[in-house]
């Protein structure tokens, strides 16, 4: 656009950009989860939950724990801070 004098007032710009690794990570296939051996066949049949913490920068509410826990059938989520 600069090129063809698209846009007034564009100052010149190095279009050159460093390597960036996270950007390559980032761009990986994931690995795939392997088939559970359980099948939820209802609503809290089956839970996952996952702890964490402490944590160096506190929430808004000073809480440095958090736990979330996750219903296997309909993928629905709760997030508690501790």
């Amino acid at each position: 656009m600069k090129n063809k004098n698209l846009v007034e007032g564009m100052s010149d710009c190095n279009l050159e950009f460093d390597f960036c690794e996270h950007f390559i990570y980032g761009k990986q296939n994931r690995v795939q989860f392997f088939s559970s051996s359980h099948k939820s066949c209802g609503v809290l049949d089956l839970i996952h939950f996952y702890g964490f913490g402490p944590i160096d920068v506190p929430s808004i509410r000073k809480s440095t724990y958090y736990v979330s826990f996750i219903d296997d059938y309909g993928r629905r989520a709760w997030l508690y801070f501790l």
